[in-house]
């Protein structure tokens, strides 16, 4: 069936030779693209390095990962002033003066004669030694500098500070500042982990099995590119995020992750369930108190002393790593007080008798406590009470 060229749009039913997916009609489209294309080809004939990405992150007009942030110096700039006289200048080496990112990935110091002025006094930024130290005590960490490029890409102006960004953002409504936040973070490392367990929680992160699944960062990732920020704010505080996704083109990666995505996506941010906020308390790594809502609804009211509840909580956790419970459901049964019911019934759950009596004793609604906490037994987020 012919598609259309990448380039030009011309009809064709020819592709890259390397993955057989990008349609292009000539080779001359082909070497045009060819910048943006390496670092997706499925076999591009050669290694794809740093500079690769650069090259494509600045002909696409994207915000660099932070490899290549590090690698090239831009973990050590002052201000998105100088993050886009750095840009110029790779910019000049890529087009005006045609060096090739192979070359630039050996000689990182080629640059331009009208930007040579600039670099002398920057020079220190190609210094790869200390990248997260500050320099001359001025310079902004990482974080600061992705909320700066961040800024600039929701049209905010780019001679601003993140003192500017700070103070304009006093105004912002609370879920307008979490948008924001998760798109920092979405650009600088692809998303929230358990650890910015609100985030994790509200943007559907938490439905993955692996942390580390490229889905959802994938997802966002591009929905990011596609949309502005009004459009993904608005789509947030109206719980139609789904349709922001479909509407751009992403509903076939959309549909690959579990069906608790679309459900998390579809609700209020301010609603969510509580089997989300116990699988963020199991998963991290130190341990913190449980919050009341989920300690009272999956047992950890019911132990007696820290051993108990560590106990329970290395279990819940092997629950969720393991034996592939599905999350929902065990939500629906706490609701219900018969988690060890639900749990007794799992294929992979095996307890001995010492275990059946802990587990039995502890794994019940502690309505007694509910009784003492007006309102509990209607709070829906175990994170609710936390902010931004």
């Amino acid at each position: 069936m012919a598609r259309t060229c990448v380039v030009c749009a011309t009809p064709t039913r020819k592709t890259c030779t390397g993955c057989l997916k990008t349609a292009y009609c000539s080779k001359k489209c082909q070497r045009a693209d060819w910048r943006l294309h390496i670092v997706y080809c499925d076999d591009p004939g050669r290694e794809v390095t740093a500079a690769d990405d650069l090259a494509a992150d600045i002909f696409a007009n994207r915000v660099p990962e932070l490899p290549t942030i590090q690698m090239y110096g831009m973990s050590k700039i002052k201000g998105i002033k100088d993050y886009n006289y750095l840009v110029a200048i790779y910019t000049d080496a890529f087009q005006f003066f045609s060096i090739s990112p192979r070359t630039l990935n050996q000689e990182r110091n080629t640059v331009s004669q009208r930007n040579w002025s600039w670099l002398r006094e920057h020079a220190s930024v190609f210094d790869r030694r200390g990248q997260m130290e500050s320099l001359d005590g001025s310079a902004v960490v990482i974080q600061d500098v992705y909320q700066l490029l961040v800024w600039k890409h929701i049209g905010g102006s780019p001679f601003d500070t993140v003192a500017d960004i700070v103070r304009a953002q006093k105004s912002w409504p609370l879920d307008k500042r979490a948008c924001f936040e998760f798109v920092s973070v979405v650009i600088s490392c692809g998303g929230p982990n358990v650890y910015l367990a609100e985030s994790w929680q509200r943007f559907g992160y938490c439905v993955s099995k692996d942390e580390e699944d490229p889905l959802p960062r994938r997802l966002y990732h591009e929905l990011i590119e596609r949309c502005t920020f009004d459009e993904f704010y608005d789509a947030y505080r109206s719980c139609s995020l789904i349709a922001l996704m479909d509407a751009k083109g992403l509903r076939s990666i959309r549909k690959e992750l579990p069906r608790e995505f679309k459900i998390i996506l579809s609700q209020s941010a301010h609603h969510v369930a509580t089997v989300w906020g116990l699988k963020a308390l199991v998963l991290s790594d130190y341990y913190v108190e449980p919050i009341p809502c989920v300690s009272i609804s999956y047992g950890f009211s019911n132990c007696q002393g820290s051993e108990e509840s560590k106990r329970l909580r290395q279990f819940y956790a092997r629950l969720f790593q393991e034996y592939d419970v599905e999350p929902l459901k065990l939500e629906r049964a706490s609701n219900n007080d018969r988690i060890y019911e639900y749990i007794i019934k799992l294929p992979k759950v095996i307890f001995s008798n010492t275990e059946k009596r802990f587990f039995k004793r502890v794994m019940k609604r502690n309505n007694l406590v509910f009784s003492g906490f007006p309102g509990m037994m209607d709070m829906p987020s175990p994170f609710a009470q936390q902010g931004y």
